[in-house]
């Protein structure tokens, strides 16, 4: 018999591949979502679906009931404290192991709010017992293809990082990660895994891999804070996001999402996916009009 897998966030980018990655390996998981409709569209009669919100305490613990893993992966939000302790209250009443996503610059007193929010949010499940596999993603590949209309037509791509290294992830690599953990709990049991790939690229190297996949001329073209602040209050980002956006522009240019992990190697006993691949298996690389999508 399969265990009863919960999976918080499966309408998101690395929440639905991760139920698509547990139904390979078999496993019938228990979906928690807000659009149930999307969800029942995009999994059919292979899961068990239960429509409700992490802000719902009483929801939350019918959703938990009888789960021996619970998959956290919710948008960033500054009420997201708050709302993930619902989580952790619920899960610890029914001692399951939680995989939680969290991100870049994740510690106690981060200059970043969200990754104050997620190390606040980690330091709570940890004080209390609970059984965790914390995972710290730095930047998604699939992040870079909300710039593609602007790389195909003019053959530039633009960042306010400088000449930073980042070590990017694939989001079916943190699916893949997540998956594992949460049928084998004990593969990182009360661990903290970074995940990236193999080596960190700047932004010179990642043009290079979009020419080669596009099949053109593509030059990084540098910005300036003030240039990103600007072009998000024209597109009618709220306050909140434009500031947290360019924190991630300053953390990376710290370095902070330089340092390169083993993490993937280790629990998948295989390479993470590349970026080239990332960008070749993207098929009609559809833009994304979100820099920072789930």
């Amino acid at each position: 018999m399969s265990p009863l897998i919960l999976v918080i966030g499966a309408n998101g980018r690395v929440g639905r591949t991760v139920v698509d990655v547990l139904l390979s390996h078999g496993v019938r998981p228990r979906l928690m979502v807000r659009d149930s409709d999307a969800a029942q569209q995009r999994f059919g009669s292979q899961v068990d679906i239960t429509s409700g919100d992490i802000c719902d305490l009483a929801a939350l613990q019918t959703a938990v009931d009888g789960a021996s893993a619970v998959f956290l992966c919710t948008p960033v939000d500054p009420d997201q404290v708050a709302m993930q302790a619902n989580v952790i209250t619920a899960v610890k009443d029914v001692g399951a192991h939680l995989v939680k996503v969290s991100g870049l610059a994740t510690f106690p007193g981060s200059f970043v709010d969200s990754g104050r929010w997620h190390a606040e949010t980690e330091t709570a499940a940890a004080a209390v017992g609970l059984s965790y596999t914390f995972l710290h993603p730095y930047f998604f590949t699939q992040n870079l293809l909300f710039q593609l209309a602007t790389v195909r037509e003019k053959g530039v791509l633009s960042a306010a990082v400088d000449d930073a290294k980042i070590a990017m992830v694939d989001t079916r690599d943190i699916a893949a990660v997540s998956a594992r953990i949460l049928i084998e709990p004990e593969l990182a049991r009360n661990k903290t895994l970074v995940l990236t790939q193999n080596v960190s690229l700047d932004y010179e190297e990642i043009a290079a891999a979009f020419a080669s996949v596009l099949g053109r001329p593509v030059t990084y073209r540098r910005q300036t804070i003030g240039e990103v602040e600007q072009n998000l209050r024209r597109a009618g980002q709220p306050d909140w996001h434009i500031e947290l956006i360019l924190q991630f522009n300053r953390a990376f240019t710290q370095g902070l999402g330089s340092q390169t992990s083993s993490a993937i190697n280790e629990i998948l006993g295989r390479d993470p996916i590349d970026l080239l691949t990332s960008l070749k298996d993207a098929g009609s690389l559809a833009s994304d009009a979100n820099p920072f999508p789930n």
